[in-house]
């Protein structure tokens, strides 16, 4: 059975924000799977082609910081002034959150950072 786009949007905002829970509390044990579902998320979401990325490009609207900061990420290559804009707003938050937004804008703007 295929999964669904929306499946996949929900399996990877559950995964980003409790990677960033896990981040918080420091347990990389269980952060680090959660980094590679999302991952795993994302490829399947791109292979629904523009419907997909369109989808988590409007995920960078979501509530959840952490979910708008991942999805901004991830949405760096298909709209960069969006994705950029995003990732500063976000980068302006105190604490992890906004270092993680600082570091993904400097990291893409030196062109070290490729997810694709």
């Amino acid at each position: 059975m295929k999964t669904s786009l929306d499946e996949l949007l929900n399996t990877f905002a559950e995964a980003a924000a409790g990677h960033h829970e896990a981040l918080l509390q420091g347990n990389w044990r269980k952060a680090n799977p959660l980094a590679k579902k999302v991952d795993r998320a994302f490829r399947r979401i791109i292979e629904f082609d523009d419907d997909g990325r369109k989808a988590l490009l409007e995920m960078t609207s979501h509530p959840n910081l952490a979910v708008a900061g991942i999805a901004a990420v991830y949405s760096l290559k298909y709209d960069t002034r969006r994705a950029l804009a995003v990732l500063r707003r976000i980068s302006q938050e105190p604490g992890l959150i906004g270092f993680g937004a600082k570091q993904a804008i400097q990291r893409w703007e030196e062109g070290s950072w490729q997810l694709e």
